[in-house]
């Protein structure tokens, strides 16, 4: 296995590769993770099953369309590919350490101007990616009560009842979450799609995202995510109003915003967040 990722890597190099070190990282529920050194360099390897490689093209395209925005960093992909057994990703390296506020309030300024980059006029994305290991549907949408009820709540309320979770009427979900956007319009921007703690790190003071999920959508869906559950630092929602405040109702809104997300983690780790979820949508149909 080893031998194959490494000629990828000396191919996208143009020059030999040879590793000195293999070293395992924490693994999640998705991938297995390594830092792969050579005399003078590392790279982070994902090691995941052969039929995850779609998952990895969709990593590589999220990635390069958030560099091509030059407002916040994330990793460059060196090459992605197969084995005879597995996938794998091949990413820049990074040191991580800990934030201060400034990089928080930094952070959050640059959020907000990726939110600012491009100007498209529909929400989706060319195609269909990933969120975790769960398919995110992206077909391009004028409305965006429609593109997040159906694409984002309906799909996810289908998918958890497939997986024996059943929250309520899903056309009646469904429709409160339209009801509740209807008259919202936001801009499409470009969003991260998964912004929690977990795919945001810091180096050299300078924060760096990974993990994407990226869509162009409604930007106060991005900032419901990272208030779901390990709020970031309130440096980071300076930053962010700084550069472009939030409308006065975005609260209307959030809950409609979370449940995707709730939806999501139920959908990967079965019931762990299956009441949480059930009083959320409670709330929901109340509002």
């Amino acid at each position: 296995m080893w031998s194959d990722i490494c000629k990828n890597i000396s191919s996208a190099l143009n020059q030999e590769f040879q590793p000195i070190e293999k070293k395992p990282l924490l693994n999640g529920n998705i991938s297995h993770t390594y830092r792969l050194s050579s005399a003078h360099e590392q790279f982070f390897v994902k090691i995941d099953e052969l039929d995850k490689l779609e998952l990895f093209a969709c990593q590589t395209d999220n990635l390069s369309k958030i560099s091509q925005s030059q407002t916040i960093q994330c990793p460059k992909v060196i090459c992605y590919g197969t084995t005879r057994a597995f996938s794998y990703l091949v990413l820049e390296y990074f040191n991580f350490s800990y934030a201060k506020d400034q990089s928080w309030y930094a952070t959050g300024e640059q959020i907000a101007r990726m939110h600012q980059y491009g100007e498209q006029k529909m929400f989706g994305w060319d195609t269909d990616n990933y969120i975790s290991a769960l398919v995110q549907p992206n077909r391009w949408a004028k409305r965006w009560s429609t593109f997040f009820s159906e694409q984002r709540i309906g799909w996810q309320l289908e998918l958890a009842l497939e997986n024996g979770m059943a929250f309520g009427n899903i056309n009646s979900i469904v429709d409160q979450a339209h009801q509740v956007l209807i008259h919202h319009k936001p801009t499409p921007s470009l969003l991260h799609g998964n912004l929690w703690l977990g795919n945001i790190g810091f180096h050299l003071d300078e924060p760096v995202v990974f993990g994407t999920a990226s869509y162009w959508g409604d930007r106060e869906a991005e900032i419901a995510r990272s208030r779901l559950f390990n709020v970031f630092p309130e440096s980071f929602y300076q930053g962010y109003e700084h550069v472009w405040p939030l409308a006065h109702d975005y609260t209307d809104r959030e809950l409609i915003y979370q449940l995707y997300y709730l939806l999501t983690l139920c959908n990967q780790d079965g019931s762990d967040h299956q009441f949480k979820t059930e009083m959320l949508v409670k709330r929901i149909m109340l509002l």
